[in-house]
């Protein structure tokens, strides 16, 4: 009885195991333990990455309704780790006795859940790279691609045209980086006003 029971322990062990050690790839679906997104990164042969919110929203960096020409300078510069940028904000938040609701960008990631930030500069252009079939030029069929795993699984597609993605970078009291999705250029994207744009919240796996 004794050699049964640590047999199906040791079943059990490798089953779990197994589970835990799921091998992904860009533009699966992550789905566990109540975190779900797309993934659009991966290291460790698939093992880990980053994945992408399925839904959007447009949101502002920073906005102080009571004093709209005051800028906040955060020092929240970090090009290659949002979840950085959002532990500076965070800090400031508490130093100052202040509320997210001045960062609503940030707020907006934070409220999905642990893990979730709003990415920096560099993520994005991981989520672009994903977008275009991993190709440094604007791949139109890959996109359409993309979307349509976004929307296939209850997501909503990455805009085009003219718009813009908020990254967590900032760069002046007034600028912070975006990148346009469209043009397929990995590049840090235009110096853009803390306005209201389009975001997308990022979690590592």
């Amino acid at each position: 009885m004794k050699k049964i029971f640590l047999l199906l322990l040791l079943l059990q062990s490798i089953t779990t195991w197994g589970q835990e050690r799921k091998q992904y790839f860009i533009g699966d679906i992550y789905d566990s333990a109540g975190v779900r997104g797309i993934v659009v990164q991966v290291k460790e042969n698939g093992y880990h990455g980053l994945i992408m919110s399925l839904d959007e929203i447009e949101e502002y960096w920073y906005c102080n309704p009571s004093n709209p020409y005051w800028r906040m300078v955060t020092s929240a510069s970090d090009c290659n780790n949002g979840m950085h940028n959002q532990e500076i904000i965070s800090e400031i938040i508490n130093l100052y006795n202040l509320s997210w609701d001045l960062f609503p960008a940030f707020k907006w990631c934070k409220d999905k859940g642990e893990g979730w930030y709003l990415p920096a500069i560099n993520e994005l252009v991981e989520i672009n790279k994903a977008y275009h079939g991993g190709e440094i030029k604007k791949n139109k069929a890959a996109q359409i691609a993309f979307n349509r795993i976004l929307e296939e699984n209850g997501g909503k597609p990455l805009q085009n045209s003219f718009t813009n993605y908020l990254s967590s970078t900032e760069i002046t009291g007034e600028k912070v980086y975006t990148i346009h999705f469209e043009s397929g250029m990995f590049a840090y994207g235009k110096e853009e006003s803390k306005g209201k744009m389009a975001i997308r919240a990022v979690r590592k796996f």
